[in-house]
């Protein structure tokens, strides 16, 4: 099949360049509302663990105050990188009647 015929059947036929109006355009709208959305989220959940986890465990042990945080903080990242990789490999398995991914 020749060049010409194959592109025969698109409209504009490829030239091999594309103009800065045929480019899709950076969805700015979305991007703010997410990184809006983002914010508010990390905000409250931040302000719970810098300020209100080390003020209870204050309360409880104030002397080791600083080792417990820091083995809580341990654990909780350790946790969560293993939980990633078990969560991510379950969904790269995950199939649906709707597509990869998609519960």
């Amino acid at each position: 099949m020749s060049a010409q015929n194959a592109n025969a059947g698109s409209p504009k036929g490829w030239t091999g360049k594309t103009s800065n109006d045929d480019q899709p355009h950076f969805p700015t709208r979305i991007a703010i509302g997410l990184a809006i959305g983002s914010f508010c989220w990390i905000v409250a959940y931040l302000g719970a663990v810098a300020v209100l986890l080390p003020a209870r465990v204050a309360e409880i042990d104030s002397v080791d105050k600083a080792a417990i945080i820091a083995l809580n903080s341990t654990i909780s990242m350790v946790v969560a990188t293993l939980a990633n990789l078990v969560i991510g490999a379950f969904s790269d398995l995950t199939r649906s009647r709707f597509g990869r991914r998609t519960p």
